[in-house]
């Protein structure tokens, strides 16, 4: 929480701690999500789970580990599996291979679930909401008390998506007009290690400060990257 405070300029009083393999079971619950893609994404190595070690009958390029995801633009629905899988893909070309694409994607995921939790009006099914409340103590990790927790998700509920801000932080896009406020060094800069510093300098995260700051208070901020 203090190095998100110092980079983002805003208290961060609690934090989350998802995890995504078990998110898709939430998913399943609802019967699964809509999820807009914005791009064609192809994936010739995701990984198979339980192949890791697999030596596919002496293949020496191992191709038994991995499968070919493929996720068509447009509006998909998705059960958990599949939400889970589109969340981790990595290998695809071009900007939605990146680990700031998959960030936006598990932003996308996440609102879609819970549009789709508040359409199926789970809070009138009980078992349905205890199921909810099992699998969500399951995935999540949280410095909240229960009193804390039940206010913020009547909260979080109740937020339309016209008032949540949809932000990462990024390197820009290679060949496009749009910049970001990060850079990635060279790999010698830091030890032969793969970094991400601001753009106008080491430790200088002012910049990002005023931009989460004015996304906050204005949704058409005039800041940009």
């Amino acid at each position: 929480k203090a190095s998100a405070e110092e980079v983002i300029g805003q208290p961060i009083s609690y934090a989350y701690l998802l995890d995504f393999s078990a998110f898709k079971e939430m998913i399943d619950l609802v019967n699964g999500i809509d999820v807009n893609v914005p791009d064609v994404i192809t994936d010739k190595e995701f990984p198979i789970a339980g192949k890791e070690n697999d030596l596919c009958n002496g293949d020496i390029t191992f191709s038994c580990r991995y499968e070919n995801l493929r996720f068509e633009k447009g509006l998909q629905h998705m059960d958990g599996e599949t939400a889970l899988k589109y969340v981790r893909t990595r290998h695809t070309e071009g900007n939605e291979g990146t680990d700031f694409a998959r960030g936006r994607r598990q932003q996308q995921v996440l609102i879609a679930f819970k549009d789709t939790f508040l359409k199926l009006s789970f809070l009138n099914k009980l078992n349905k909401l205890n199921a909810f409340i099992r699998i969500f103590q399951k995935l999540a990790v949280t410095d909240m008390n229960w009193a804390e927790k039940i206010t913020t998700a009547k909260f979080l509920l109740g937020i339309s998506d016209g008032h949540i801000r949809h932000l990462v932080l990024d390197t820009g896009e290679a060949g496009k007009e749009k910049k970001g406020f990060l850079v990635n060094p060279p790999l010698w800069q830091f030890n032969e290690h793969w970094v991400l510093i601001p753009r106008i300098g080491d430790g200088q995260f002012q910049e990002i400060a005023q931009y989460i700051a004015c996304n906050l208070e204005n949704p058409s901020c005039p800041i940009t990257p």
